[in-house]
């Protein structure tokens, strides 16, 4: 199993990321969830990626809160980032945000 935080790393973090994600960053993470059959559905996606990442996900932040839209093994999810930052993902995770979102595609 992936290492995964304390629970004072994950208030460290979730503190800072409240602060400074905006919407439309992007989560990149590491993962160990399984299928209901077993089959390690995220092992699988890394592998056929060539990836150490296995889920992406979209922030959405509003004057109150920060969510993350997602889609998992129960579907299109959309937590708050403190319950989306639990422990059964591994440590491996990245944001990524657009430097330029000026340009429209026409």
């Amino acid at each position: 199993m992936a290492e995964q935080f304390t629970s004072a790393e994950l208030e460290k973090l979730h503190q800072y990321l409240s602060e400074q994600l905006q919407t439309g960053d992007i989560f990149y993470r590491s993962s160990e969830v399984y299928s209901a059959e077993g089959i390690p559905f995220s092992k699988l996606v890394s592998h056929a990626t060539q990836s150490p990442f296995s889920h992406a996900a979209l922030v959405s932040r509003t004057l109150c809160d920060v969510r993350v839209l997602e889609i998992n093994e129960d579907g299109t999810t959309f937590p708050f980032l403190k319950h989306w930052l639990d422990n059964r993902y591994g440590r491996d995770l990245v944001v990524y945000r657009l430097k330029d979102t000026t340009h429209r595609l026409d």
